[in-house]
Parts: structure tokens; sequence; C-alpha cells
């Protein structure tokens, strides 16, 4: 069966070549196309039929994007991610006018306008031709123009498409798709329900994989994972979207120094491909007693920092080999809201889940728990929720005295790991074989070879 693997950002190319989750179905009859804008090419140059880059088209691009606010703000209704980001997004006028363009009455008649306007892309079209796959696949954040374009024309063409969703959140966040894939890979349960129940897409047409970036997490030898620091340390994650992390370091750091706590350190990790923030943003190392940033993206972030190219700060891709070290020597994790709560849950090391209003941004932790993947955290026993700034301190030093009462490294009774199965679906079988099995699965019901 003949495949064509579409790569449209770096991130892919670290969350699905790097991990390995392809190197089941790759063979003499898979194929490789990258968008234009990747930058990080040498791994897939290496794939035996890698065939080119495609650019994108600004204009087809910006109508696409058009169009997606659009349907976003229609279905606002449908997720409450929607919802919120409706309403910090789009103010006055523009708010109205999505709002008009996506009421149920017109949402059809403006898509097929959009779609029609935008054409078709005879570049991708040609490779579709030249190549004749089988079935296209490609993994998704729900917000890539080149598989709006891939979905469009393999309906055309009648080739099958399997879009493989990237996030946690990408169903229930990120933009709408205008031309829904034929069947879509996803994290677990909770991501099954959001293709349903917002993007209306069949049952049975959505298969649970997990998350290839994740997957080795569950494989290591836990008792052989050298510590990354020569001391004791509670790792603070911070987040993509935009927080004040500053002034919640500062608060640790004083809290620590006040109480002459000594025997451990803070990890401060930026997220490697941030969001630029709306206050004071830069971790100064000399002004915090307590506080180290963590030695893997030291380079990056400072990088970052001069050159204000947060855009360029996605080429960075960190390792995946780091993150079970980090993990599973921390003692607990201070975490803003990102997938790290569930990276950390998968070793049952402890969060205390940074909840609250930093007063600066318009969708701050304490809107964002209300976001639709969110939901049901709130249960999971392990995780600690701080939902004033001001209360930060006094959770923390809760945190530190649980620890010093019950051991370094305690654990729950209740297994922290098997409470997440609802938003992370995972088995004995590795990514790279769940869909070996699913590609044999839609080759055989769409009879093909």
């Amino acid at each position: 069966m003949s495949k064509l693997i579409l790569i449209n950002s770096d991130v892919y190319i670290r969350s699905f070549l790097d991990s390995g989750a392809f190197s089941e179905i790759e063979d003499n009859d898979t194929y490789y196309l990258a968008a234009s804008s990747v930058r990080n090419l040498d791994t897939l140059q290496k794939r035996k039929h890698y065939l080119s880059t495609i650019e994108l088209d600004n204009r087809r691009t910006s109508l696409y994007t058009e169009l997606s606010y659009i349907m976003m703000v229609g279905y606002r209704n449908r997720s409450s991610t929607f919802r919120l980001k409706t309403e910090a997004r789009f103010r006055g006028r523009h708010r109205l006018k999505y709002k008009f363009l996506g009421a149920p009455a017109l949402r059809s008649l403006v898509k097929s306008m959009i779609l029609h306007s935008a054409g078709i892309n005879r570049v991708l079209q040609k490779v579709l031709l030249d190549v004749k796959p089988d079935l296209v696949i490609a993994p998704s954040a729900m917000t890539d123009p080149l598989l709006i374009d891939v979905a469009r024309l393999s309906k055309l063409m009648g080739i099958p498409t399997l879009f493989l969703i990237n996030g946690w959140d990408n169903l229930s966040s990120k933009l709408v798709f205008p031309v829904n894939p034929d069947y879509l890979g996803v994290w677990g349960e909770q991501s099954v329900e959001h293709a349903v129940t917002i993007h209306k897409i069949d049952r049975s047409r959505v298969y649970l994989l997990g998350v290839p970036t994740f997957d080795h997490y569950f494989r290591v030898d836990r008792d052989k994972l050298a510590r990354p620091y020569p001391f004791r340390y509670v790792l603070f994650a911070g987040c993509a979207i935009a927080f004040d992390e500053i002034s919640a370091l500062r608060t640790l750091d004083e809290i620590m120094e006040s109480r002459d706590i000594s025997d451990f350190k803070i990890v401060y990790r930026p997220h490697p491909w941030r969001h630029p923030r709306a206050c004071f943003d830069i971790f100064e190392p000399e002004k915090f007693r307590h506080v180290v940033i963590d030695q893997q993206v030291r380079e990056s972030y400072f990088r970052t920092i001069k050159t204000k190219d947060y855009s360029a700060a996605k080429s960075f891709l960190p390792s995946l080999d780091y993150y079970p070290r980090l993990l599973s020597h921390a003692e607990f994790v201070v975490c803003p809201l990102s997938t790290m709560i569930l990276e950390s849950a998968i070793f049952d090391t402890q969060v205390l889940v940074i909840a609250y209003d930093d007063h600066v941004h318009a969708l701050s932790p304490d809107k964002v728990i209300n976001e639709e993947h969110f939901k049901g955290i709130e249960r999971i026993e392990g995780f600690w929720f701080c939902r004033d700034l001001s209360d930060l301190g006094m959770h923390f030093l809760q945190m530190v005295e649980r620890l010093n009462q019950s051991g370094p490294r305690w654990k729950r009774t209740s297994l922290i790991c098997e409470q997440i199965r609802q938003y992370l679906y995972f088995d004995d079988r590795t990514y790279a074989q769940r869909l070996h099995e699913l590609v044999e699965h839609l080759a055989k019901i769409n009879g093909l070879r």
C-alpha cells in the first residue's frame, strides 16, 4: 500500500519522526512531503522516498484562517475553549462579524464561497497524481492550512486521509478544519468525544493511538535513569501561553529564603516554544537564591529573549530522552496548566497546578482551567491547585511538608498514572505498533493492498 506522509511543521519532526512513530509503517511504498516552512529537513532527507518541500500560498492561507475563525466562533457553544477564545481574541465589530458569518444559517454558504475563492492547490494536486498514494497520513494540530488542501484534494480524488492529532487540546481549542479528514488518530477517550461532539466526525472514524512523544515514558527503566542534576529539585515547568512566570518564581524563591529551605532547589524550565508575554519576562539567574534555569533549554531561552524571535524558537527540538530523567527525579512539579501535568502523572510525580489570574493576560490560568480539555483534572489525586498568587507560598510549603513527612519522591496510595487514562491512551504496544495496526485496518476496510 502506497502511503504519503505530509510533515507540515518542525514540531512534527520531533513528535513523529524523532520518536519513531512511523517506524512500523515505513517501507518502499512510503513517501514524505514537507511544507516549505519546515526548517529541520535533515531527518526527512534521510528517508528513502523524501520528495521535496511544497510552498504555502499566502492568499489561500489567509482565506483558510479567516474561514477557521468563522467556524470556531460558530462552534463556540460546542467547546468552552472556543467560547473563551472568542471573548478574548475578537472585539467589537470583529466579534459581531464572525458571529454573524458563523451563524448556522450562513455558515455553509460562507464556507462554500471561501473555499471556491481559495481554489485548489495545483502543486499538491500534481504530487498526488504522480505518487498515487492509497493513503495520506498527516500529523496535525488543527492549525495547518496545507492539510486543508490535502483534505479537499483527497476527497476530490478519492484518497483516504488519516490525520494524527498532535496535542491534547487541539480538537477543542485550535481552529476548525473546513473539510474534515476521513480518519483521526487521537490521544484518548476525551479526544474521541471532542472529535464527535465538536467536529461531528463519526465515532467509527476516530481511533485511539495515544501520544508518540510520551510513548517511551512507559518503557524506561526508572531505576536506571541518571539524575539530571547533582542536587534535589522541584521542577517549575513553564507553559506555552502567555503567563507571568517570573512573579511566581520570585514568590517561591522568597518563601524558600524566608523558611531557610536549602535541601533542594527549583529548576525552572521555560516552555521551549513559549509565546511572548505582556509583562517583565526575563529570568535573571543572579537575582534568585534558590532557582536555576534548566540546562536543556537555557541557551534557546536566552537566545529567544535576546532576539525576540519567538517563531525561530520552534526550530529548537529538545531531545525526548531527557524528559523521563527530569520528571522522574523531581521531588514534585509546579506548573501552570500544560501537558506537563500529564507527563508528570505518567511518572506518578505530584503537581502543584497554578490556576490563578496573573492580572496581566486575558487567558491566564484561572480561565484556562475552564477550557474543554482540562475538564475533570481536579478529581485526580496527586494534583493540587493554587487559585491565587497570594496562596502560592502556602501551597508550596504544604507540598514540602508532605514531602518531608513521607520521604523523598513520595507516592500516593492511588497511582496518578492510572487516573489519566481518560486523557491519554496507553497499553502494552508502542505507538508505532498501534499506528501500523490502524493502517492495516484502514487498508482492509478501504479494499487496498
